[in-house]
């Protein structure tokens, strides 16, 4: 029989008016939850209830030592502690491990600002859990619960009510969604402590791939938050017209006095929705406050999540470009008496060989020409020619070629010889299908302002546990992009080391929204069919490609020039129509341009470019042919008469 509960009544939730809302103390039927939901409890055989308070703790506290006064009739039986979480601005875990003195045996954890049910608790409580450490409250009702954009979902094996054998927001495949109420053990304290901001379902996640969590169904029962914030009538945001209009209207009449806009069909910075700019506009912040301090462990999550990478992942985020993010993984992560073999077919792989010499670093280079594919074989010649390597460090997406490489073989042969991989994601991350997990990518980073459509200033690296290990003896060689310091501050402060770009990150934290609503999937898929829709349309116009190898990029291409045309009369000739395109890097400057389907780019905004390109390669086409006519019209006036042999013998 379970006899014990802690109530996780800690956080703060925003509500549908934009007000922070106290879920514990809202009224339900004439009742506040917090009651409600103790006088559950009791009757469902529960005599001791921990309470876990953080924001306006003193508030639920005083309505628990008002129970059995007037208007707060006492719940007999019942013995109710209150427990402190000082931590509350960071996820739920914390508000668990709050309550470790409390928790020492089978308990009931309830989310305070959800309804639960008697008749949902009482068989578990006496639930035979056939060797499962942990039950989780599940719902298997998908068409109910299918606008739960924030629910984790379930995969459950095993019959009916079978376990929960993983769990994530992001699972394609799966069976149920998470109500947030579970019958935790002690053992799910011990995974919580190895997890850097967990919530409460990220430990239950860990002990499920362990087989050790049982799913019990609680048949559609209604488990959402109450009291303003119920996410089963929350529509997407993007999908209220009305609204999107409203944000729009506001931002272009923010802009209008800035000048003119310009569709960006360079590789970053990108065109943004006005959901996006919208976020720029805020409070002013500081960022040692707690407040600033929740929205970046928000984003350290969301951004995991994006990167695919596990709990055990950590997200460090700075202020500066991609090319920050990169030097700051080379420069942190090779000991001084270890090699780095880079990899480099273009102008940002020549960009990693240029930091390893910065800091002179031993380095291995395999160079091939531009837009030559990286062959996996010449990797692993080099990585057995050269033991000492430590790190391999390479671009996913060659952006100065449009080409994709193959960081998943890579990542295999670096396992295999025990080096770290390093990926630059820049221009791949939220356009491509990669797994930090999968691809066996030891490092990897990435920027607001590309195929994320945040704005320019923010990079971010998602780091394997493996990593730190290796980087104990390494000493830094920069002050202000030193790894390690960024990840204390992150993991133990929730903050970063130096004055971040706030605004930037509040931007980049909608971005990530807009991504994880769309998902990631349909991301990708987004893409393929925006960039298919430009190469073929830019075929029709008789422009051929650098390269046909079947691995480029759904982000970029990169055309070959019209003798007719040169790129700087073109590119001008597109802006004063509103389109900006990108010159190449050498050696193709001259010979190829860049188009980028970054960003937000609805259909007909590139059909409109399609069409503005046909006109101006047509301009371009009708100027040339005016001119070797004038020319050669000017060269018959000024040759001599060339005298004729008629009427000679």
């Amino acid at each position: 029989m379970i006899t014990r509960a802690v109530i996780l009544a800690a956080g703060r939730r925003r509500g549908q008016n934009g007000h922070d809302t106290l879920g514990p103390l809202v009224l339900v039927e004439g009742e506040r939850l917090l009651y409600r939901n103790l006088r559950v409890l009791a009757a469902a055989g529960v005599t001791d209830v921990a309470v876990v308070v953080g924001y306006r703790g003193d508030e639920i506290r005083t309505a628990v030592t008002n129970l059995g006064k007037t208007g707060h009739p006492a719940i007999p039986g019942l013995q109710v502690t209150v427990f402190e979480n000082p931590e509350w601005r960071r996820p739920s875990g914390l508000s668990l491990l709050a309550a470790r003195a409390f928790v020492k045996e089978r308990t009931f954890c309830i989310l305070g600002d959800r309804q639960v049910h008697l008749d949902v608790l009482r068989p578990v409580a006496r639930l035979d859990a056939d060797g499962a450490e942990c039950v989780m409250f599940v719902d298997s009702d998908l068409a109910a619960c299918a606008d739960l954009r924030e629910a984790t979902r379930l995969v459950l094996a095993g019959g009916h009510p079978g376990r929960v054998v993983d769990a994530g927001e992001d699972l394609v495949d799966f069976q149920a969604y998470d109500s947030g109420h579970a019958l935790v053990s002690p053992a799910l304290l011990h995974a919580l402590d190895g997890l850097v901001h967990p919530k409460v379902v990220d430990g239950l996640s860990e002990m499920a791939r362990r087989g050790l969590v049982r799913a019990h169904e609680i048949g559609g029962r209604d488990w959402r938050r109450v009291g303003g914030f119920d996410a089963g009538a929350a529509a997407d945001p993007r999908g209220d017209a009305s609204a999107d209009r409203s944000v729009a209207d506001h931002v272009a009449g923010l802009l209008e006095p800035k000048g003119g806009s310009y569709v960006l069909l360079n590789p970053g910075p990108v065109n943004t929705t006005a959901r996006v700019k919208s976020a720029l506009i805020h409070h002013d912040v500081c960022h040692r406050d707690s407040d600033y301090s929740e929205g970046l462990v928000r984003l350290d999550r969301k951004l995991r999540r994006i990167f695919r990478g596990g709990q055990d992942h950590s997200v460090v985020i700075l202020t500066g470009s991609g090319t920050a993010a990169m030097e700051m993984a080379i420069s942190s992560v090779v000991p001084p008496d270890r090699k780095i073999l880079v990899l480099d077919n273009g102008a940002f792989g020549a960009r990693l060989a240029e930091i390893c010499e910065l800091h002179r670093l031993d380095l291995v280079r395999l160079r091939y020409e531009y837009g030559q594919e990286i062959r996996v074989a010449d990797v692993r010649a080099a990585l057995e020619a050269n033991p000492g390597v430590a790190a391999v460090a390479m671009c996913h997406h060659e952006t100065s070629v449009g080409l994709l490489n193959p960081v998943r073989e890579v990542g295999a042969l670096c396992r295999e010889f025990d080096a770290l991989l390093l990926v630059d994601a820049v221009s791949s991350l939220g356009a491509e299908d990669l797994d930090v997990v999968r691809d066996e990518i030891d490092v990897c980073w990435g920027s607001a302002n590309k195929c994320l459509h945040g704005i320019s200033g923010v990079a971010f690296l998602c780091v394997s546990p493996r990593v730190w290990p290796r980087l104990e003896e390494v000493k830094p060689r920069s002050y202000y992009l030193d790894l390690k310091r960024y990840r204390w501050y992150s993991e133990e402060l929730a903050q970063t080391p130096f004055t971040p770009a706030v605004a930037t990150y509040a931007a980049l934290e909608v971005a990530c929204d807009e991504y994880l609503e769309d998902g990631a999937v349909v991301r990708q898929e987004l893409y393929a069919s925006r960039n298919s829709k430009l190469r073929e349309g830019l075929r029709r116009l008789g422009l051929g490609f650098y390269t046909e190898t079947g691995r480029e990029s759904h982000a970029i291409l990169t055309p070959r020039l019209p003798d007719y045309v040169k790129f700087g009369e073109l590119y001008e000739d597109l802006k004063s129509r509103g389109f900006v395109i990108y010159d190449c890097k050498a050696p193709l400057k001259g010979t190829h341009f860049q188009l980028a389907n970054m960003g937000d780019l609805p259909d007909a905004t590139l059909d409109a470019f399609l069409a503005a390109f046909g006109a101006a390669l047509e301009r371009a086409r009708a100027r040339r042919l005016t001119s070797r006519g004038a020319a050669a019209k000017a060269q018959g006036q000024t040759q001599p008469a060339v005298p004729t042999r008629a009427g000679t013998a």
